[in-house]
Parts: structure tokens; C-alpha cells; sequence
């Protein structure tokens, strides 16, 4: 699609559980920035008489807390590699409730407001909770999902998380036959700590129902990062209601084996494990081989020096930076001003106008400037702009500034 032109990273949020105990534990400044965060967070949760998502708890067995957990630790790293690394996304992809963190990370959502998503959603389960109901993923291709889905009653496809792992989910008796049938035929199938509950279930709409009316009041901002979203398939558009997805998480399926596929065929050719352990890139993994590089910084408790270490392919930028052709730059910067300026991209040619034909206003150019010069490592804040801010000439001025940081 064209708002994908120039992505190369993209920064992946899984479900709920990817948790260990002290994950800054030998990593002093990202202890400092997940404290902060916490502060945050623990402001919302202690009015609905949640803990801190500081304490140690039973990462056994599924909670509320566990998945206010995940969350704060997820934005912890994402903040740590943007602030104290250097590492910045081009979209951003969340797996279930990772797709509430990649709304925060991109700024469509404030880190109070996902902390309010994520209590309300709890409280609607809550209220909905069947102790009949179950979820487990099968080692089964999509195809072969679906079509054990299909002989029992109200069991459907919650996932597709890679070419041979389908997510399941439905009244715990039914899926429990199931899981029988697919171990007799060598299937390996392991439950899901999803409380009770089924999955992305259509069975959850009363609890969808009330959570969404009660989170009616969040005002989403427009995202700063792009974000493809499993559960529509697509890249998020401004148009889009960013607390009514939230709240589709309840009871629509995803498919993160095909957001991956896609977003690898728009270019992404670095997946980023924006998290604790490698769960997401393992699936990233399982769906492309190698044809896509895999990087999961917090899988363990690492020092300074190992995460920079197995941050320095990302930080790098010598393999793209002033390298891409003069095709793809200017893709890139129309794409960006197209964003910026909430029109078409087709409206935006190459030699067009800015100013005059669209009106783009200095901060909307000062904006894309800021990406630009992000996506090629190269210093444009002293850089004087055209007399006529076409996309043309800002890829000169991109050029030019990147020559001189050369020379």
C-alpha cells in the first residue's frame, strides 16, 4: 500500500505473558525509565485497586495484572531503545493486547489511557467470565485450523500466528475433544493462560458491548507512527476509530502470520521484539525463514553493552542510508507529506507546491524534516529549505545534507 513507502523496521508488541521477574535487573537507566512508566501507570490501575505493575506476582497463571504487566514492560523497552539507543520503528505491529501498546507507542493513545483500556476490558470480562470456555493454540496450518474448528459447536479460529500455528478458541469441553483428535494425530497442542474466557470470540459481544461504552470517553490523537493491525488486516488510516479497535480485540480474530507476510512485502526487512522474550519474532520467524532479520533485545536480563551490542545492526544505518535509490526517497517523502498534510498521495507529485498548492504550514514541513532526517542519519536542522518546498527539492536538501555529513 502506499503509505508503506521507505519501511524497513518494524517494532512488534505481543500478547499478554511475556513476562520475567526484574527485566532491567543489570541495566540501571532502563530500571530508571520503567519506574517512570510504573508511575504512570500505577495512577489509573490504583483507582480500579490494582497493585503496582511493579510487584513480583505469579507469572503461572493468567491475571489482570499480568496484562497490565506486559504492558508497562513492553513500553519500557520501547522507550529504552528509542531514548537511550537510538532504534526507531517504521510501523509498529501488536499481537492481541500488544496492539493497545502499539496505539500508546505511537502516540494515537496516551500511556494513561491504554492503562484505562486495559482495567475496563478486565472489568467487562469480569462481569462476562464463563468458566466454560477455553483457548489453545494447535500446531496446524491455517487451512487444517479452520477445518477443525469446524467439527465443534461454537469453536472458532482466535489466531493464525504463523504457517503452521492456529490459535482456538471456545467452550472448554469442545475445545478439550479437539485437542484430543489433533494429539492422536501428532498435533502438539499447548493451552493458553487466557483467563476465562475464549479468546477474539464472538461469544465475548455482551463484554464488548459494555467496554466500549465504557471507554467511549478516551479521545485518540492522530498516530505519529504508522501501525498495521491484525485485526483489520491493513495499515491504520487517520479516519479510524482507535478505541474501537481496542475494543474489536474482544471478540475479532487476527491473523499475524498474514501482517507479517505483508508488511515484508511492503519492504520491512527488520522485525523488532519490542518486549521481554522473543515471542513475537519467533512467529516472525516461522513465517518468513530468512528472509527477514529478527532482533528480540530483552529476551533476557542484559547489560548495557549486550543490548547495545544486539542493537547495533539497528542503529547502524550504512546499509540504507543515502543508498536507496532517488525512486525511493521521493516515494518516502510524499508518502510523509501525504501523512502530514492528510490528503491523497497521489495529490502529492514530486514537483508540486507544498506551500501553495496544499498549504503545508512550517511545523508539517519541520515534521517530515524530523523523519527524514532520522530514516537517513543525517543532520537537517541547520539545513536551509527551498525557495519551493517540492518533494524534489527536499530530496536534494536530504541528499546535499547527507553529502556534506560525509565529506
Amino acid at each position: 500500500m502506499s503509505t508503506s513507502a521507505g519501511w524497513r523496521t518494524a517494532f512488534c508488541f505481543s500478547g499478554a505473558g511475556a513476562l520475567f521477574a526484574d527485566p532491567f535487573a543489570y541495566y540501571p537507566a532502563g530500571r530508571g525509565i520503567a519506574a517512570g512508566i510504573a508511575r504512570r501507570i500505577d495512577a489509573v490501575t490504583s483507582g480500579y485497586g490494582r497493585p503496582s505493575v511493579l510487584i513480583e506476582t505469579d507469572l503461572a497463571s493468567w491475571s489482570p495484572l499480568l496484562e497490565l504487566q506486559t504492558y508497562h514492560a513492553q513500553l519500557a523497552c520501547y522507550q529504552v531503545l528509542l531514548d537511550e539507543f537510538g532504534v526507531r520503528p517504521d510501523v509498529l505491529l501488536g499481537h492481541s493486547l500488544g496492539e493497545i501498546t502499539a496505539l500508546v507507542a505511537a502516540d494515537g493513545l496516551t500511556v494513561e489511557d491504554g492503562a484505562i483500556l486495559l482495567c475496563e476490558r478486565a472489568v467487562a470480562l469480569a462481569a462476562h467470565a464463563d468458566a466454560d470456555a477455553a483457548t489453545a493454540a494447535f500446531m496446524l496450518s491455517p487451512q487444517e485450523g479452520r477445518a477443525f474448528a469446524g467439527q465443534a459447536e461454537g469453536v472458532s479460529v482466535a489466531a493464525v500466528n504463523s504457517p503452521a500455528q492456529v490459535v482456538l478458541s471456545g467452550p472448554a469441553d469442545q475445545l478439550m475433544r479437539l485437542g484430543d483428535l489433533a494429539i492422536a494425530r501428532g498435533v502438539t497442542v499447548t493451552p493458553l493462560r487466557a483467563g476465562p474466557y475464549a479468546q477474539h470470540h464472538a461469544a465475548l459481544k455482551p463484554a464488548f458491548e459494555r467496554y466500549l461504552q465504557s471507554v467511549r470517553g478516551i479521545q485518540a490523537a492522530p498516530l505519529r507512527t504508522a501501525v498495521w493491525s491484525p485485526v483489520l488486516a491493513r495499515a491504520l488510516e487517520p479516519v479510524d476509530d482507535l478505541v474501537l479497535l481496542a475494543a474489536l480485540q474482544m471478540v475479532r480474530p487476527l491473523d499475524f502470520h498474514g501482517a507479517v507476510a505483508e508488511l515484508r512485502s511492503a519492504g520491512v526487512d527488520q522485525f523488532v521484539e519490542c518486549g521481554l522474550k522473543d515471542t513475537s519474532t519467533r512467529l516472525v520467524t516461522a513465517t518468513l525463514g530468512d528472509h527477514a532479520r529478527v532482533s528480540a533485545p530483552f529476551r533476557k536480563r542484559s547489560t548495557e553493552a549486550e543490548i547495545r551490542q544486539m542493537t547495533a545492526h539497528l542503529t547502524s544505518h550504512e546499509e540504507h542510508a543515502m543508498t536507496d535509490s532517488n525512486d525511493d526517497m521521493i516515494g518516502y517523502l510524499r508518502a510523509n507529506y501525504a501523512a502530514a498534510l492528510q490528503i491523497p498521495e497521489e495529490m502529492v507529485t514530486p514537483d508540486v507546491d507544498l506551500e501553495a498548492e496544499f498549504g503545508l504550514d512550517s511545523l508539517q514541513h519541520r515534521l517530515v524534516l524530523v523523519k527524514a532526517g532520522e530514516r537517513w542519519s543525517v543532520d537537517l536542522g541547520r539545513a536551509e529549505s527551498p525557495a519551493t518546498i517540492t518533494v524534489r527539492s527536499v530530496a536534494g536538501m536530504v541528499r546535499d545534507a547527507g553529502a556534506a555529513g560525509q565529506g
